[in-house]
């Protein structure tokens, strides 16, 4: 089964709150980026124009998780949280990473759909794994920092 045609929408939680309204929304609109994303690659860019509009999709979401990534850091550091170092440097190993996807996403050729499909989805899925994974893991420090 070609999982890139099938991959679940992502659904927001109230379990992925952080407590931090700015931090929350900007997390949510992330998320619903991410399942835009995933609708475009749900059909098969007919043409140069529908390739470039993916494209534009793509390099949106990895702009704006770099924009995120910069924020969190600025919230981490004023509430003194101690993990912000090797967060920091996750955040730009996954910046490096997603570059580099996205680097050979642009250069395949109009034929590639399914290459298209798959560098998108694994961009998406390293996005939400650092979500799940590493962002959820300062949530206690930031709400304790903040007396909740």
């Amino acid at each position: 089964m070609d999982m890139t045609r099938t991959a679940p929408k992502l659904l927001w939680l109230d379990s992925f709150e952080m407590g931090i309204r700015e931090l929350d929304k900007e997390h949510k609109q992330l998320f619903t980026e991410l399942n835009e994303l995933m609708d475009c690659l749900e059909q098969v860019p007919a043409d140069e124009e529908e390739r470039a509009a993916l494209t534009a999709r793509l390099a949106a979401v990895i702009t704006h998780h770099k924009a995120h990534y910069a924020h969190e850091e600025t919230l981490m550091a004023r509430r003194k949280y101690a993990g912000l170092e090797t967060h920091a440097r996750e955040h730009r190993r996954l910046e490096k990473e997603s570059d580099m996807m996205f680097e050979t996403f642009t250069a395949l050729p109009p034929s590639a759909n399914e290459g298209r499909r798959t560098l998108a989805l694994r961009i998406r899925d390293g996005l939400l794994d650092h979500f799940l994974h590493y962002d959820l893991r300062y949530k206690s420090h930031m709400l304790d920092a903040m007396g909740r």
